[in-house]
């Protein structure tokens, strides 16, 4: 059994505080190299690895595209990229967004998985939403160590808890054990197989179609919340993504959200819409009543009064989504 020496983390919302006390707790000569990816805006400035720089004693950088990976370093994805592992070297990459973000986790943990199957440790921390569910199943499967920050100890528990859900995970800690528990895990001593399932699924969902008994018994389609093309499902075990032509992809969380978030932008410019409509009438109504155009001018009010209806409903609408 080889040593376990990649170590990818995972997390969102809440996570920062727990990250740090990891790092705060690892020694000089911790034996395997740390990759982070926290969710971040494409137009942040991120000042993390600083901040994990001062927490311990490990060198933290945001790494070099082609870069080799070495033990006792961390590296941070930087914003807009995400961050992967392919034949021995750390790539940064600018494809599709991810459950709305880039970095985000999945992607980091599937190259992990499947660049070095045994020799990876997948830890998810706190978060909203489901990213990162899919990633750890795929670390599962290849045979590597799920952990995850035990939801009743984390800000967020939803990213975590989602995790625990779907997939037979090895360890649940708090943000307190968890570096005391990555030590154990790198040390060459404790790098024994943990029996697990070919394939994480939950016991009590029916068996999983396959995609194209999916996609032929769905009288419906999803649109891509960023580009509008088709969504396209795909299966992973009981565990299901939504992907596009262009390569986003969702998890079924992180799609709910992200439709409420565009249904909110449509409803929001359609309410604006209806305003300067009910105002232009009403202009125009003015206009006519002061050229003498009784009957034009009480038309647009009908319009403008109409258009304000309209307004406070979609009003309504908006205020009532969740």
């Amino acid at each position: 059994m080889p040593r376990r020496d990649i170590v990818v983390i995972g997390g969102s919302a809440g996570s920062i505080t727990p990250l740090i006390e990891i790092v705060k707790a690892l020694p000089q000569d911790f034996a395997a190299c740390i990759l982070v990816v926290v969710h971040l805006s494409s137009q942040s400035t991120s000042k993390l690895p600083s901040i994990l720089q001062r927490a311990g004693v490990l060198e933290a950088k945001f790494p070099s595209d082609g870069e080799i990976p070495q033990p006792g370093h961390i590296y941070v994805a930087p914003p807009d990229k995400h961050l992967l592992l392919e034949n021995g070297l750390i790539r940064l990459s600018v494809d599709a967004q991810e459950n709305g973000f880039r970095p985000a986790i999945d992607p980091l943990f599937r190259a992990a998985a499947h660049a070095y199957e045994t020799r990876v440790i997948g830890v998810l921390l706190s978060g909203l939403l489901d990213d990162g569910t899919l990633g750890l199943a795929t670390v599962k499967r290849h045979s590597g160590i799920t952990v995850v920050q035990n939801p009743d100890d984390a800000e967020f528990s939803s990213m975590p808890q989602s995790a625990i859900d779907h997939i037979k995970i090895d360890y649940i800690r708090s943000q307190a054990e968890l570096a005391t528990l990555l030590i154990e895990l790198t040390s060459e001593i404790n790098a024994t197989p943990i029996p697990r399932e070919e394939e994480p699924r939950v016991s009590n969902l029916p068996p999983v179609p396959s995609n194209d008994e999916i996609q032929r018994s769905t009288p419906f389609v999803f649109s891509c919340p960023q580009c509008g093309g088709v969504l396209v499902p795909h299966w992973d075990g009981s565990l299901v993504h939504y992907q596009c032509e262009v390569k986003h992809r969702y998890s079924p969380l992180s799609l709910f959200s992200r439709q409420n978030e565009a249904l909110e932008i449509a409803l929001w410019a359609a309410l604006r819409g209806f305003e300067e409509k009910g105002r232009l009438a009403e202009q125009l109504a003015a206009r006519s009543q002061a050229e003498g155009n009784d009957d034009t001018a009480a038309s647009f009010n009908k319009r403008a009064q109409l258009a304000r209806k309209q307004a406070a409903l979609l009003q309504e609408i908006i205020f009532g989504l969740g």
